[in-house]
């Protein structure tokens, strides 16, 4: 009796798909749930959306099975070009990093491989996606995951606000760590639907682009509103240059009906937020005539110039900067002067007063890397991330219109991470109910476009 090794090859594939496609599902689940058991105590919400409670000592064994998964993925003879290079990057990253910890140790090597592990840990993410065999079909079965946590997590921030009673901004946490991380997973799903909706024009996908939309005002995340702002549009505009149709009625028919969604959302959004929203309506005002009339000492704009003067001071700070945790790192420090061993290290000088507000902020994630790590890390990670950037955007030429659409919508997602990152002391790397979902699905599209364009079956 003789095996076809064609069929027996095929096998194989399969299974290994299907190890693959389980092994994400259970990472992304553990991500959602060390999140919800690790909810901020203060938050109303706190004591009756828990799930279950995780220690945070499990994230050592967490950090072992993302390695061994990276480690397995890029040692394989067809691992990608780009995996290969991004797994440079963290090394080097790591490497800088350990040589400004040495420089000027001030916290436990714990700490310092903490830090380390959380500024890199969206890329390995993004590797995991990108290298594991999973079929476009399982990638809609881990998108139905991130969907169904994430409408029940709208579902929960109405039964919050409505029959509870909680009042908006930080106790609006749905299933999720927080109002930050709860808002953004809900920004997430409304660009992936709008993006849907845009490719394949169908109504289910901009009702609940329309419903996540409303339903993130409430957890008053005003920096991602305003985000949306943009990405809408921008999503908007790569699809009419994608759009290879010569006629010009063609061109402005689709024109005008992506014009229709944006107005949708952001009409029935904004009139939300002008109803609901209170604690954000009048902060809004304020803001936009600080930034147009100072826009030196707003305070995210104010932070990027001090870190850059701090920088500057000498060429071993260039190279090295001052070290991890001597600049009141926001990764670990968290949102108050409250809470951690960690954070008698923090400036207060850095961090928010009782009753300032977002534009008086003092410190970003990127400033922190910059004047912790030095300028040469500073520039590795965003190289890093700009070459996921990348990745997806190359996806966005896709002739797989599924695969199209995914990509445009996973555009805005990491726009909304990137920025965050950019301008605010919140919303670190680190929160993984946010950034894991956003980098696997990022990851599994480059990964089937890869495989789309030598030959593969578009599905």
């Amino acid at each position: 009796m003789t095996t076809n090794p064609g069929s027996a090859k095929a096998h194989i594939s399969r299974r290994a798909q299907s190890s693959w496609k389980w092994i994400i599902l259970a990472l992304l689940g553990y991500a959602f749930l060390f999140d919800n058991s690790n909810s901020l105590p203060v938050a109303a919400g706190y004591d009756w959306t828990h799930l279950m409670q995780l220690p945070r000592q499990i994230r050592f064994i967490e950090l072992f099975i993302v390695a061994g998964c990276v480690l397995l993925l890029i040692s394989k003879p067809k691992s990608s070009r780009i995996s290969c290079l991004l797994f440079l990057g963290c090394m080097c990253f790591g490497f800088i990093a350990t040589l400004s910890y040495l420089h000027n140790i001030i916290v436990p090597l714990v700490d310092f491989g903490r830090l380390t592990y959380s500024y890199v840990l969206p890329i390995l993410i993004f590797i995991i996606g990108r290298e594991a065999a999973i079929a476009p079909s399982d990638r809609e079965q881990i998108f139905k995951l991130i969907l169904i946590w994430v409408l029940i997590s709208a579902i929960l921030s109405w039964v919050q606000f409505i029959i509870l009673g909680y009042p908006v901004g930080d106790d609006i946490t749905g299933l999720n760590k927080d109002a930050h991380a709860n808002g953004n997973l809900l920004a997430f799903i409304a660009l992936i639907s709008a993006s849907f909706w845009i490719t394949f024009r169908q109504v289910r996908q901009l009702l609940l682009s329309f419903f996540a939309v409303c339903t993130l005002i409430l957890s008053s995340v005003l920096k991602t509103n305003v985000f949306l702002l943009f990405t809408f549009g921008m999503m908007s505009i790569i699809s009419i240059n994608r759009d290879k149709t010569s006629r010009s009625a063609d061109l402005i028919k689709k024109l005008a009906l992506n014009w229709v969604l944006i107005c949708v959302l952001l009409v029935g959004g904004y009139f939300i937020f002008m109803n609901i929203d209170l604690l954000n309506t009048e902060k809004v005002g304020e803001a936009v005539i600080s930034l147009l009339e100072n826009p030196s000492d707003f305070g995210p704009i104010a932070a990027q110039f001090n870190a850059i003067s701090i920088v500057a001071d000498n060429p071993t700070t260039i190279l090295l900067g001052m070290g991890p945790f001597s600049y009141g790192n926001s990764i670990s420090m968290g949102q108050t002067l409250e809470g951690g061993s960690l954070q008698e290290l923090v400036l207060s000088a850095l961090m928010l007063s009782q009753g300032e507000s977002g534009e008086s902020v003092g410190i970003t994630l990127t400033t922190s890397l910059l004047v912790e790590l030095g300028l040469f890390a500073f520039i590795i990670l965003t190289i890093t991330y700009a070459a996921v950037v990348g990745s997806v955007w190359r996806c966005v030429h896709s002739k797989d219109r599924l695969n199209r659409a995914y990509a445009v919508g996973l555009l805005g997602c990491l726009l909304i991470l990137l920025l965050t990152a950019a301008v605010a002391l919140f919303g670190g790397f680190d929160t993984m109910s946010v950034s894991w979902p956003v980098m696997l699905l990022a990851g599994i599209t480059c990964r089937i476009e890869a495989e789309n364009k030598v030959g593969h079956i578009i599905t």
